[in-house]
């Protein structure tokens, strides 16, 4: 399988759709050198066309590189945080429910909690199609972020931008 063929790259799109919904006029980049250049986002979302909270999502392959993944991800500066993997693709879904319900999306002190998008191919579409919903709102973690924000859209171009 060529790498543009894998679902955790092929989701992306379906993620920036449900980001483009839940967001005021996101600011999206794609493979971001977020917070700096060793370290990168799967997907990066500026709120407010770029004067908003920064909003972060790590795509795993399953829901165990997806637990795998969570301690990295509290520790990227950013209001919210999120981790994408694919739905079951027939879900028993009580025990898909307690998986995701046993993910440690909260910080080992303060607020926040990671939120978790699902993906799935889209059944109002192809079956070529991928549709991503969101099964636990992330909440917001501490921290000002704008500066570094403004520093990262003055250097980048967003792959996705509304004007």
């Amino acid at each position: 399988m060529k790498t543009s063929q894998a679902p955790e790259v092929r989701s992306k799109g379906a993620i920036a759709q449900v980001l483009i919904k839940l967001l005021y006029v996101p600011t999206i980049y794609f493979d971001a050198a977020w917070p700096s250049a060793r370290n990168r986002s799967d997907i990066l979302a500026i709120d407010r066309a770029g004067s908003g909270d920064v909003h972060v999502v790590a795509i795993a392959k399953d829901i165990d590189e997806a637990e795998k993944a969570l301690p990295k991800l509290m520790q990227i500066p950013a209001q919210f945080r999120w981790i994408s993997f694919p739905k079951e693709q027939k879900p028993d879904r009580m025990r898909e429910y307690k998986r995701v319900n046993k993910l440690p999306l909260f910080p080992e002190d303060g607020m926040g909690r990671v939120g978790v998008i699902l993906v799935a191919p889209d059944e109002d579409c192809d079956s070529e199609g991928l549709a991503a919903v969101v099964a636990k709102r992330a909440e917001r973690f501490p921290g000002s972020y704008y500066d570094e924000a403004d520093k990262f859209m003055a250097k980048h171009k967003a792959d996705i931008l509304f004007r």
